[in-house]
């Protein structure tokens, strides 16, 4: 089995046109993702090309609305992708994905987002063997796979282009939610950059409260 955890299927659409050995069945579990595809697919005409990109990612997928599409999935006798959430392993049914298919070594479990610390994603993307799932131990034997370069959060220099658009009307700006090391690069970048607001590490003062 090949477990693929938040991997974009237009993405595995573009491999799998240019290698035909590579396709393989993709699975998407996701009850948002589920309702927001049926909402996408409804409104195709609104979308760049009325939707050719995504309607031909979708003739490969199969959506798991149903019990019964679960469990037919988890009778595969053969290699397939699964998209699941959520994407730092902090709930929903991407963890029962990983208690039934963590424990086997010719399993893949590839991660495409960012894992905070504190979670279990950043747990088994930092090595992590032993895990505590759903109530108990388990030993992770799968492999893990960090994909680079597919996160849909803006980068640095997005970031700093959006904040310029606004600067002269900022007195402080709150960062609030990443890696610790990668924040305080940021927040160096950014000063050098901006003078005349303040930058603010809400980790690194805990004075601030983010509700």
């Amino acid at each position: 089995f090949f477990g693929v955890f938040l991997l974009n299927p237009d993405c595995l659409n573009r491999i799998m046109t240019n290698d035909l050995n590579l396709e393989l069945p993709i699975y998407i579990d996701s009850p948002m993702a589920v309702k927001v595809t049926h909402l996408y697919q409804e409104n195709l005409k609104e979308l760049r090309d009325e939707g050719v990109e995504l309607q031909d990612a979708l003739e490969r997928v199969k959506l798991i609305e149903f019990g019964k599409d679960h469990k037919k999935l988890n009778k595969a006798d053969t290699p397939f992708i699964l998209i699941s959430s959520s994407g730092m392993l902090e709930g929903g049914k991407i963890m029962r994905y990983l208690e039934m298919y963590g424990k086997h070594e010719n399993n893949v479990i590839a991660f495409s987002g960012f894992q905070a610390p504190g979670t279990l994603g950043h747990l088994i993307t930092s090595g992590a063997k032993e895990i505590k799932l759903l109530g108990h131990k388990m030993l992770l034997r799968a492999q893990v796979v960090i994909l680079e370069g597919l996160s849909a959060h803006a980068d640095q220099n997005e970031l700093i282009e959006f904040i310029k658009n606004y600067s002269g009307a900022l007195k402080k700006l709150y960062l609030n939610h990443g890696d610790q090391d990668a924040v305080k690069e940021f927040k160096l970048k950014l000063e050098t950059i901006f003078e005349s607001f303040e930058i603010i590490d809400v980790e690194k003062n805990k004075k601030y409260e983010v509700l």
